[in-house]
């Protein structure tokens, strides 16, 4: 019997412990085979979609039900279509046909709202990642597997007519499809890399910070010892405890939950590690070594002098974890581990708000640009919270646990203000920038991942590259949804930042911070820190007895003002606020605007130093964090698939060539366009995705950066090129449109332009079509489409 869905019951059934099997065969594979009719995975989905439309079971060869080890051991080697078949065919699997591959690129649409509602709670899954295929190629799909339906990873495809959810058989046969999307993605995807390129405070150091803060015995980075700072209990009463301490909550507020989000969950009981949306979830965050960077257990460093370093708190473990601990013998679902590191990832991600001067600061003054969202403005939002819950906890008689819980809440945005990455940095401005000179970069990057994995790992097999490709990509695509947007703004911001962090930043006044994991570095930064942590919590006690005194309760303006005036803040500011350092203007600039990406990678990287910008990525390319996190993508590929080495081709095929010359590798990021395959209409089927995207978004209302009009002219000639040289398609209706459009989205100024890298001589207002030659553009045109098309390139 395979794992449990547990899902509370609706409609008067419940379905929380249908056995569903361990993962189904899915991913990438060499060969993509039909399953045979009454296997094991069959015989479930027709069991579990009996029980969840309250119908009648067919009856099956096997009476076990699948469940014999004779049924399981028919799993294949091999990627599996899982189809309810029209009719029985011979008892063994056969090789897909072609049009089944060809289906696989196509956008589907996700199940209706109404069909989520009834199914979602039955299976405890959630589906709304499923894609439903019901056109005319699915039909033809569908028949050519002599199949009603047939489900590969989160894809159903439906024969003509069977889709039909509103009706008995109609709802039973999409329970059957959903039966075997549960099997196909059992027990979670492969880990994901965390998205993003910038770093915050690590999350120990968050923690030490709020613990040092708040007790009386000093740990050191050379000796640290487990969580001892002050301890409030978020339970929901004395009965209910659930301690966390003042560096817990400050780690993991903002980075990994919400304020709110964070003090919400925590309220609610767990199940030992397997209940998402409870305290299980802080407590898997608590642990996770993927938030936890500076626990991993990594390589020993080297000083110039050939000193070991170990970096603060490497393979340190927590005890409430460890074996005789609090929380031992928990065992965390993967459910409650998705739902936190997805979380951490986005919130990773949408980090403006972690800077102090995001918007940038003025010139000659040093002062913060205003801005709606940074770490000054988040950290006054929730410190001014805790204050209020503390005027009326105390006005109340109460304790001030919560509200100091809240405080701690809100010192995580205080704390970065320490971080000399997050002082300067003016991360907003960095990303709108480069963001809109590259708005194709993240679709650029997924694709160029997907087709330098592909080369690489299908060479010297009878494997196509092509194939390869559109399998690989077929994943990414499936995990982009989980996945923050990585843009050349965020890859540039990050060196800006990176560096601030490990030089230091001098500060009015004398001084000088550090950043995220070099806080050890630098006790000046911990001092400072520290100090802003206390005069934090002093403010919230102040508040506290304020409320005590107060004859009534006070309106929150006139607490404010008296919690600013009694502990040493001034008209506009509290006390804590004063405490955040300001760079001083001395300085060198962050050099980090330019016309392009050529003119930005040889210009000084700080003022007027001879350090380049392209020296500095460089670095962070080939051994800093952008390294890093390269490098940890790759385990999101299998190590070994059906003879092919995933992992390797993408560590090999991109990251390494990356390294070898980052400056072409960056510009073959931006100017991407697929290539090196002889098979396949590749150009043709980026085309067609960007028509599908733009699509989708207009059909929600919405817009997206990844259409049309955002290529760039060196991406439209190879697109065209390649359409050029697929020999099938030459001619064709469809590829002579898609190439005008290619032509037609861009500017009157770049075609002429286009047309040269296409053909390779410049434009002179008509094609050449002599007794010297013509021109491929030219030659693919039907006569009525050469004038207008002419007229096009001319601008008119």
């Amino acid at each position: 019997m395979g794992p449990d869905i547990s899902a509370p019951a609706r409609f008067g059934h419940d379905f929380s412990r249908l056995p569903v099997h361990a993962k189904a065969p899915v991913g990438l594979q060499a060969k993509l085979t039909v399953n045979t009719p009454g296997d094991s995975y069959e015989q479930e989905a027709d069991r579990v979609s009996a029980q969840v439309t309250g119908t009648s079971e067919p009856q099956h060869a096997c009476a076990c039900g699948g469940g014999c080890s004779s049924c399981q051991s028919k799993q294949a080697a091999h990627t599996h279509l899982q189809a309810k078949h029209v009719q029985p065919n011979p008892a063994q699997e056969f090789d897909a046909p072609p049009v089944v591959q060809d289906l696989l690129h196509a956008a589907g649409q996700p199940l209706p709202p109404t069909a989520r509602e009834f199914m979602e709670p039955r299976f405890g899954h959630d589906f709304s990642r499923v894609r439903v295929h019901t056109d005319g190629a699915a039909a033809n799909a569908a028949r050519a597997v002599r199949a009603r339906a047939y489900t590969i990873g989160q894809d159903i495809v439906f024969g003509s007519g069977e889709y039909a959810p509103a009706t008995t058989e109609g709802q039973r046969l999409l329970a059957h499809e959903l039966t075997h999307v549960v099997q196909q993605n059992a027990g979670g995807g492969p880990t994901q890399a965390q998205g993003g390129m910038i770093q915050r405070f690590e999350s120990d150091e968050h923690q030490f910070l709020g613990d040092v803060a708040t007790r009386t015995d000093t740990p050191t980075w050379q000796h640290p010892t487990p969580p001892q700072g002050a301890a409030y209990n978020l339970g929901k009463d004395d009965k209910d405890k659930f301690e966390l301490t003042h560096g817990d909550i400050l780690a993991l507020s903002g980075d990994v939950f919400e304020p709110d989000e964070l003090f919400r969950l925590a309220g609610i009981k767990g199940h030992f590690g397997q209940k998402k949306e409870t305290r299980d979830e802080i407590l898997w965050a608590l642990q996770d070594e993927r938030i936890w960077e500076m626990r991993k257990v990594k390589e020993e460093k080297e000083e110039e002098k050939g000193t070991k370093v170990k970096t603060p708190y490497e393979g340190k473990k927590d005890p409430r974890f460890q074996p005789g601990g609090l929380y031992d013998g928990y065992i965390y679902s993967e459910d409650v581990k998705n739902a936190v590191f997805n979380r951490y990832r986005k919130l990773g991600a949408a980090n403006v708000g972690h800077f102090v001067s995001p918007e940038g600061r003025d010139e000659a003054t040093g002062i913060a640009t205003p801005s709606r969202n940074s770490a000054g403005r988040n950290y006054r939002k929730w410190h001014e919270k805790a204050l209020s819950l503390a005027g009326t906890a105390g006005h109340a008689k109460q304790k001030v646990d919560v509200p100091m819980a809240r405080e701690a809440a809100a010192q995580h945005y205080l704390t970065d203000a320490f971080s000399a990455g997050h002082l300067r940095t003016p991360i907003a401005l960095i990303r709108d920038y480069w963001g809109k000179k590259y708005p194709m970069f993240w679709f650029n990057l997924r694709h160029k991942i997907a087709l330098d994995t592909a080369l690489e790992m299908t060479k010297g097999t009878p494997i196509t590259a092509h194939y390869g490709y559109t399998q690989i990509l077929g994943s990414i695509e499936k995990m982009e949804k989980d996945l923050p947007d990585v843009t050349l703004g965020d890859l540039l911001a990050s060196v800006y930042h990176d560096a601030d962090n490990e030089r230091g930043v001098k500060l009015v006044g004398g001084g000088k911070v550090v950043g995220d994991t070099h806080l050890n570095e630098s006790k000046e930064t911990v001092d400072r820190a520290v100090a802003a942590i206390k005069s934090g919590n002093e403010d919230v006690t102040t508040a506290h007895k304020i409320g005590q005194a107060a004859a009534s309760a006070l309106p929150d303006a006139e607490l404010f003002a008296q919690v600013r005036q009694n502990h040493g803040g001034n008209e506009f500011l509290y006390a804590p606020e004063l405490l955040i350092p300001m760079p001083d203007t001395d300085e060198p600039t962050q050099n980090w605007k330019a016309p392009d990406i050529n003119a930005l990678w040889d210009q000084p990287f700080l003022g007027t130093n001879k350090t380049m910008v392209g020296d500095e990525i460089t670095a962070r390319v080939k051994g800093g964090a952008i390294a890093n996190q390269l490098n940890a993508l790759g385990d999101s590929f299998p190590e070994k698939e059906s003879g092919l080495h995933p992992r390797y081709a993408y560590k090999f095929g991109f990251v390494y060539q990356l390294q070898l010359n980052p400056k072409a590798g960056l510009l073959d990021i931006i100017n991407w366009a697929p290539h090196g395959m002889d098979s396949g209409d590749a150009g043709m089927e980026t085309a067609r995705e960007l028509e599908r995207r733009e699509a989708t978004a207009r059909d929600v209302g919405q817009e997206t950066k990844e259409n049309f009009a955002n290529l760039n002219v060196e991406q439209r000639a190879k697109l065209i090129v390649d359409i050029l040289n697929q020999k099938a398609g030459e001619g064709s209706d469809e590829h002579q449109e898609m190439i005008i459009k290619l032509f037609q989205t861009a500017s009157p100024q770049e075609r002429p332009a286009i047309y040269e890298k296409v053909e390779g001589h410049p434009w002179e207002g008509h094609f050449k079509h002599g007794v010297k030659g013509r021109d491929r553009l030219f030659r693919v045109m039907s006569i009525s489409q050469l004038e207008p098309f002419k007229q096009l390139i001319n601008g008119k």
